[in-house]
């Protein structure tokens, strides 16, 4: 049971974690192209995490990036809180040695 919620916890995160991927770069491109200069370097620095708040605060303008960039996070953190509630339950991550 435990290895089929790990194997959806895995494709549901890398499925958020390319949305949120490809969003900062259009975040990090949108920010260069309306020449913030303060939030590109931020989107750029910060490994992409300034995306999340760049897209809220530009929603107005480009509202399919927020819409990809949250998602992908939000897609990423609950697909994680579930990961670690299954294994706070007594499960583990690598199988236990025989004997």
């Amino acid at each position: 049971m435990f290895q089929t919620l790990q194997i959806l916890c895995t494709i549901f995160s890398s499925i958020g974690l390319t949305m949120l991927a490809f969003g900062g770069l259009v975040a990090l491109v949108a920010a260069l192209g309306e020449r913030r200069w303060w939030w590109a370097a931020g989107i750029f620095l910060s490994g992409l995490l300034l995306a999340v708040p760049f897209s809220l605060v530009f929603r107005a303008k480009a509202p399919w990036l927020c819409k990809m960039v949250v998602g992908g996070f939000l897609i990423v953190l609950v697909s994680t809180a579930v990961l670690l509630a299954g294994l706070q339950s007594g499960y583990t991550l690598l199988p236990q040695p025989a004997g």
